[in-house]
């Protein structure tokens, strides 16, 4: 179960990524209105209502999922060093082939 959970995170993450790079990609310059029904975008180029619209739902819902894929990025990153330090934690720390010494006998 716990591997279907960390499963889910990445898709998350990827899925905001991709979401951030194809709303980066369709709206480079950004869409706003620039007059009566005239909408146009940063570098002046003019674009249509649905446009816009469109802009501003990738916009609103971007700020709605970004803070889940920026949980879920810290939650990965502690399981990964969770993992991290299980690992080491189980490995000899440098004393292989060093016992540890003998209790001195009862004079």
């Amino acid at each position: 179960m716990r591997r279907f959970g960390k499963y889910g995170l990445y898709v998350v993450v990827v899925c905001g990524m991709l979401w951030l790079l194809v709303g980066g990609v369709r709206f480079m310059d950004g869409v706003h209105p620039c007059g009566v029904d005239l909408y146009c975008g940063k570098f002046g180029w003019p674009h249509s209502k649905e446009e816009y619209e469109a802009f501003r739902f990738w916009e609103t819902s971007l700020f709605a999922l970004w803070p889940f894929v920026i949980v879920s990025m810290g939650v990965l990153a502690w399981l990964q060093r969770a993992e991290t330090k299980k690992k080491t934690s189980g490995q000899d720390t440098g004393t292989a082939g060093h016992e540890p010494a003998a209790t001195p006998p009862n004079a």
